[in-house]
């Protein structure tokens, strides 16, 4: 992550090559390494590369929400895939489906990720009100989500221009 805040993409790519799973898969998230690659790929402006990855991810969440349609953490990784894909609604459909079925009044610790998911699937369909409704309402409860975090994550940096994301960064200081 550190090598992600800094820009140091090859490094990210680097590192991540000697990861030998298909996919993070713990008590927070189902990530394939396509998912990852598809976000790196796409802060390095390799279009190509980025959907081919996130068309890869795509088609393996799809087979596993097939094994699990109650897992929340698919459901907010397929969410992201589709928003790589350009599948608007159908991300908005998966990031809200995951937040239904791990909201954070249900789970204080791993609910505020699904939350944090679908900020992000708001953030790459261009939906940038509801993606800082959705980081508002994560600073003011416990996780990680923090303003110096949303600073330094390139994935909130499309919201950088907006005044509405400008006064909550002011806000938070």
């Amino acid at each position: 992550m550190v090598h992600m805040f800094n820009g140091d993409y090859q490094k990210v790519l680097d590192r991540h090559s000697l990861e030998s799973s298909d996919a993070i898969n713990t008590h927070i998230c189902i990530v394939p390494k396509s998912l990852f690659l598809a976000q790196i790929y796409g802060f390095m402006d390799k279009s190509k590369l980025e959907q081919e990855h996130y068309d890869s991810a795509r088609r393996f969440l799809e087979a596993k929400v097939q094994e699990s349609p109650e897992d929340a953490r698919i459901h907010s990784s397929l969410g992201i895939a589709y928003a790589g894909l350009g599948r608007k609604e159908e991300a908005i459909r998966e990031g809200k489906k995951a937040v239904e079925f791990l909201p954070p009044t249900k789970d204080a610790f791993r609910g505020p990720f699904r939350v944090r998911d679908l900020a992000r699937i708001y953030v790459m369909v261009g939906e940038h009100d509801a993606a800082i409704d959705q980081l508002e309402y994560l600073l003011s409860i416990p996780g990680e989500i923090s303003i110096p975090l949303l600073k330094l994550d390139p994935t909130w940096e499309p919201l950088l221009d907006n005044p509405h994301f400008q006064k909550m960064i002011k806000q938070g200081k």
